[in-house]
């Protein structure tokens, strides 16, 4: 019996559709994967389904029976239950206090169920831990729990890997088997074809909107499921000759602590020059994002020294440092827009005073440099007056790298970018970045994914428990160096 069907649905924002007359089927117990590229109407075929967004036309069937949903309301009392891209929790709160409030129960004795809980699942959360203390990856978990808490017997997770490292991925792959054992329904929203194919009892693939075929995960190739994505190869950025000018970055013993007061980044030394890119692989939570956040001026240093264009940045705030020519790209997306406003005034957010002409702001230029931006990157919106919070996680990630390009800076401090993104998209802001250290600009690169800094690096640094564990030029470095560097060896 299917746990849930929907069936000729259709949504439309403005004049864009969303989802075309859309038919999908979740049977009990099995782990559905839905893929497609960004802007495709994954999320919002998903948020139909939760009761967030109400379709225009279809029909809704949970357990054989039509349903109404007006609101998460309704799809929770149904067993319905969705981890969204963007976190929803309470960062003043402990995790196991996020749960109560996610069950319904009193905080002084769930703090004893949420022990038992995360124990029964294997993970690997503090339940007196602050939210704000967590890491993305840990913030996932804790969404899932959530869910999970509300009894949910058909589970949606939109993109649940984009901040997650490779070992909470991998335990949350296992979570998912163990949650389909025990007759779970599970929906597994993606862009990455190597997750769909490694997790799901089914694929469907959607593109602009609509269905555009489905099959058994055991009986369809990934080759088969990136052309129904895509319909292309996209091309791989060139790395090609560079003019590598002179030194625009220079960091000197570094100390950085985290948000616990542990020393997340000890005695870090490096220099980025004009032109080059310096990727910097490893795992998730090895004291990149204190390292990025701290060469932002985001996160000020417990000791050493950091110099942009040759002047003393240290103490500097994020202001001087961007008047410098500094553009930074954080891991979390969401810490680099403001949801409420449009995504005309984000492309602008951090170059406003560009478009002021005496006490006013030119809006005809903010839209015109709006509208080019959003063509040029692929950004999905209904108009450049929507607010951010309508995009997808994948469009508000494009606009982020948009607008931190468009400066044209000196320094590009980059966590992540790709993060988040479909294959084309990726592949195209690989090349932008790649194009951007042509133009001049020194690149910081920070990534898990090795193949992409060996695609665009000049040089790799591989980091460990907040020290460099070996820098590898281009031509020296290969999947299998950076992995034993990344496992803890030290470069002679």
């Amino acid at each position: 019996m299917p746990a849930a069907s929907m069936r000729n649905v259709t949504k439309r924002y403005g004049s864009i559709l969303a989802c075309d007359r859309v038919d999908f089927t979740l049977e009990e117990g099995e782990v559905h994967a839905l893929l497609g590229e960004n802007g495709a109407g994954k999320t919002t075929l998903m948020s139909i389904l939760y009761g967030l967004v109400k379709p225009d036309e279809g029909e809704i069937w949970i357990w054989d029976r039509r349903a109404k949903l007006r609101s998460p309301r309704d799809a929770m009392k149904l067993g319905i239950g969705m981890v969204h891209q963007f976190f929803t929790l309470v960062d003043s709160l402990t995790v196991a206090e996020n749960l109560a409030l996610a069950a319904g129960g009193g905080l002084l004795s769930y703090r004893r169920d949420a022990e038992k809980l995360l124990r029964e699942l294997g993970a690997t959360l503090d339940p007196s831990a602050y939210v704000w203390q967590l890491s993305a990856g840990e913030k996932q978990q804790l969404e899932i729990l959530k869910a999970l808490a509300r009894g949910a017997r058909i589970l949606i997770l939109d993109e649940p890997t984009s901040v997650l490292t490779e070992s909470e991925a991998r335990w949350l792959f296992k979570f998912i088997q163990e949650l389909k054992s025990k007759g779970a329904s599970i929906v597994f929203v993606t862009h990455k074809l190597d997750e769909a194919l490694a997790v799901s009892d089914r694929i469907t693939v959607m593109r602009k909107g609509r269905v555009v075929g489905s099959a058994r995960s055991c009986e369809v190739s990934k080759r088969e499921l990136a052309e129904m994505m895509v319909g292309r190869e996209p091309p791989k950025a060139r790395r090609g000759r560079r003019r590598i000018g002179g030194t625009v970055l220079e960091v000197r013993e570094l100390a950085v602590r985290g948000d616990r007061g542990e020393l997340a980044v000890s005695g870090v030394s490096f220099e980025v020059r004009a032109g080059e890119v310096f990727g910097i692989a490893g795992v998730s939570g090895n004291g990149q994002r204190e390292l990025a956040e701290a060469l932002a001026g985001l996160r000020r240093p417990e000791g050493g020294e950091v110099l942009l264009a040759g002047r003393d940045v240290t103490r500097a705030g994020v202001g001087e440092r961007r008047r410098l020519g500094l553009a930074y790209i954080p891991e979390d997306r969401l810490k680099a827009v403001a949801l409420d406003l449009s995504v005309a005034e984000n492309l602008v957010l951090t170059c406003y005073s560009s478009f002021c002409r005496s006490l006013t702001i030119d809006y005809r230029a903010v839209g015109e440099h709006a509208r080019k931006l959003v063509g040029e990157y692929g950004i999905v919106a209904s108009s450049i007056r929507a607010p951010v919070k309508s995009l997808s996680g994948g469009n508000v990630q494009k606009l982020v790298v948009a607008r931190e390009l468009a400066s044209r800076p000196k320094l590009l401090v980059a966590a992540y970018p790709t993060s988040g993104l479909d294959v084309a998209a990726a592949a195209q802001v690989r090349g932008r970045i790649s194009s951007a250290a042509a133009q001049g600009a020194g690149v910081v690169l920070i990534s898990e994914d090795v193949d992409e800094l060996l695609e665009v690096s000049d040089r790799v640094a591989v980091m460990v428990k907040g020290r460099f564990t070996g820098v590898l030029d281009a031509c020296d470095a290969s999947r299998e160096r950076i992995g034993i560097l990344m496992g803890g060896s030290v470069e002679a």
